[in-house]
């Protein structure tokens, strides 16, 4: 299955899209993750992708949409704030590098 951090990033933008303030939140940003919400969903919903051995390929491409959704540097930014601005290029190379390899281990620990 998906990490805990994507399956938790996927049901709060869930939670905004369906219930949120209804029209005040329409436009294209909302039509775009509604989009990338429907690819995860078919690809969950996929009876191909739920057979035995099909894991791997369903936790992929699920991947790859979180992928396509979030700016995972971005986020790491956002969340280190004003400490971001005292590190060095290679200390911010050094925390994506981390943060990849992280949701790599964690998708061979699920299986």
């Amino acid at each position: 299955m998906i990490g805990f951090a994507q399956a938790f990033a996927l049901a709060t933008a869930l939670l905004v899209v369906f219930a949120g303030p209804g029209r005040a939140w329409a436009g294209p940003p909302t039509d775009q993750l509604r989009a990338q919400i429907d690819r995860a969903v078919k690809i969950l919903e996929d009876p191909e992708l739920k057979k035995d051995g099909k894991q791997k390929d369903r936790r992929t491409a699920v991947r790859q949409v979180a992928n396509d959704i979030f700016d995972f540097a971005e986020t790491a930014k956002r969340s280190l704030a004003r400490h971001w601005a005292a590190r060095t290029q290679p200390e911010r190379d050094e925390l994506h590098r981390e943060d990849r390899a992280l949701r790599r281990r964690e998708d061979r620990l699920r299986g």
